[in-house]
């Protein structure tokens, strides 16, 4: 079955959200930045929402250089490994291209996820 992805990529300023499902791009979004979240289960509650919304479990791209945050999210244990669940499952990846981990401001043409997203599916990720 093929299920849809989505890419997070958390900043100091905002959070931008890339679904795609097989070729087909289906949201694209950008949000405040994770240290604006109130609630700890506000990103689980997403994802949750997409994968019943999609009807299948969303495989979580998290692009993200410290764990901390993910960790406080339920998005990893303790180690930075990604969480598993029904609805879920997350792979965290540390940018390595310091131009794939720079600012992008406003919503953008987001090239620098969809770049990600190929080198994901060549196999090109950790």
């Amino acid at each position: 079955m093929d299920c849809p992805s989505l890419l997070m990529w958390p900043s100091a300023t905002q959070t931008r959200l890339l679904l795609t499902h097989g070729p087909e791009e289906k949201l694209r979004a950008v949000l405040p930045p994770l240290t604006h979240l109130r609630h700890g289960r506000t990103v689980t509650t997403l994802l949750e929402g997409l994968a019943l919304w999609m009807d299948c479990p969303v495989r979580v791209v998290l692009c993200a250089n410290a764990t901390a945050v993910s960790y406080w999210l339920g998005l990893t244990d303790a180690r930075g490994v990604g969480m598993r669940g029904l609805f879920y499952d997350v792979q965290l990846v540390a940018p390595r291209d310091k131009r794939m981990a720079g600012e992008v401001h406003g919503l953008g043409d987001f090239e620098d996820m969809h770049a990600l997203r190929q080198a994901q599916s060549a196999g090109g990720l950790p």
